[in-house]
């Protein structure tokens, strides 16, 4: 699976617009599909819980619900299942995704992983901290 940042932040855009703290993965799931109406269902979802997948190992985003693995499992024949789970951003998936928001940011980090882009974004909110803050210490 290649790294798709434009849904990354259409993921993390989508949860902070709910009224919510949290919201249900199956929610987030149904809205951000209508943006990628070329891909068929089943791509669809595989490619989404990828990248769901991939915030919840970087702690962008944790589950609030008693669900393992964001509701993911697959039977033995290798077919998803999803059972419902709910998931909030972390305080890390507010801070990335205000970074991801800025202008032209995106271009700039989208051949970095979910990684690297995340400490690039720690390391200047700390130096804008720096900036801002210097004349208090």
């Amino acid at each position: 699976m290649q790294l798709d940042v434009r849904l990354l932040r259409k993921i993390l855009n989508t949860i902070q617009e709910k009224d919510s703290h949290y919201t249900s993965v199956k929610n987030i799931l149904e809205d951000v599909k209508t943006d990628y109406e070329e891909i068929d269902k089943e791509t669809f979802k595989d490619l989404f819980y990828g990248h769901l997948l991939l915030l919840k190992d970087n702690k962008v985003i944790e589950e609030v619900s008693n669900t393992l693995n964001l509701g993911l499992g697959y039977n033995i024949n290798g077919q998803m299942i999803t059972n419902p789970c709910f998931i909030r951003l972390t305080s890390s998936g507010y801070d990335y995704l205000k970074m991801l928001n800025k202008n032209g940011f995106i271009d700039k980090i989208k051949n970095l992983t979910l990684t690297e882009g995340l400490k690039i974004g720690e390391f200047l909110i700390v130096e804008y901290a720096k900036q801002k803050f210097s004349t208090l210490l």
